[in-house]
């Protein structure tokens, strides 16, 4: 995985490059979650070395919820800046792309909640309508608004920064 912690002025901080899938369906976009927490985010996970990003997000996607995944294209890279619930800092670095899923799969056709897993950690995947998803404890921040207006033709990817004082609470 592309992580390392380091030394800042003010403390410890981890890097890490994060693949993140943008999942829709009309009016919709899948989220996940840890079971334990009380936020929302889109699903990807850490890269790997020498992997690209699109191909990351396959991989988190295939792992986490057992169905194949094509990324279409890059929409944003965001560099997001937060400290946990304990103090510790990290500068993510993530790539976030249109990504497609078998449209006879069970989590295309269900409603959810659907199961995964991540590293033995039990995740909760959910389908969220795009008009009221500024309603939703979603993070990173800038999402709520993003996704809202997705565009629908392809675009140059934005590069969006983001600072979150209590992190992803």
């Amino acid at each position: 995985m592309i992580t390392f912690e380091a030394p800042t002025p003010s403390g410890p901080c981890t890097f890490m490059t994060r693949a993140v899938a943008v999942i829709t369906r009309p009016g919709q976009v899948l989220l996940h979650r840890c079971v334990s927490d009380d936020f929302w985010s889109l699903p990807g996970g850490r890269c790997e070395l020498l992997e690209p990003t699109g191909r990351g997000a396959e991989r988190e996607i295939a792992e986490e919820l057992r169905v194949t995944a094509t990324t279409r294209r890059l929409l944003w890279v965001a560099e997001t800046f937060y400290a946990d619930r304990d103090g510790m800092q990290y500068h993510e670095m993530g790539f976030y792309h249109l990504v497609d899923i078998a449209p006879d799969s069970e989590v295309m056709q269900g409603d959810g909640p659907f199961p995964g897993y991540e590293d033995r950690l039990p995740l909760e995947f959910r389908w969220f309508a795009l008009d009221s998803i500024d309603a939703v404890n979603l993070y990173p921040v800038f999402l709520r608004s993003a996704l809202a207006g997705l565009p629908d033709s392809p675009a140059h990817p934005e590069h969006i920064v983001t600072h979150t004082r209590r992190g992803r609470e």
